[in-house]
């Protein structure tokens, strides 16, 4: 793997984490959240998505796509890995069914912002490297 790869990945993924940390201190993590039948559309989270990966396919430059969209889904997988750990605080957790469903909508944009935000990043780094 190329080491720009690698660094835009694991940058990507920081700003991902860092901006959701931020979010949830200041708690406006569902500000612009908008309720839809297929789900919850966090359209914060979409934006995020869309910016740290391209800020990753600009440092990364080439081959970033499906990076961008393995990292998206990667924590998609965490989070329900997380939602699915029963707890004594929250006995009301929902099946991994009803959280799926719920989130359709929420994990079908935020993987189409990442790869969107890959493409945007490495077209961009590339015109201003041939510039």
């Amino acid at each position: 793997m190329d080491k720009r790869i690698l660094i835009g990945g694991v940058v990507a993924l920081a700003v991902l984490l860092v901006f959701d940390l931020v979010l949830f201190w200041t708690g406006a993590a569902g500000a612009l959240a908008f309720r839809t039948p297929l789900g919850s559309l966090p359209m914060l989270d979409v934006v995020a998505a869309f910016g740290a990966m391209a800020l990753g396919g600009a440092i990364a430059r080439h081959r970033f796509q499906w990076i961008a969209v393995a990292v998206s889904l990667t924590l998609w997988v965490l989070t329900f890995a997380l939602l699915g750990t029963p707890s004594p605080a929250s006995p009301m957790t929902p099946t991994l069914p009803e959280a799926l469903r719920f989130n359709a909508l929420a994990i079908a944009l935020t993987v189409a912002a990442a790869w969107a935000g890959a493409f945007a990043g490495e077209r961009w780094a590339q015109r201003r490297a041939a510039a």
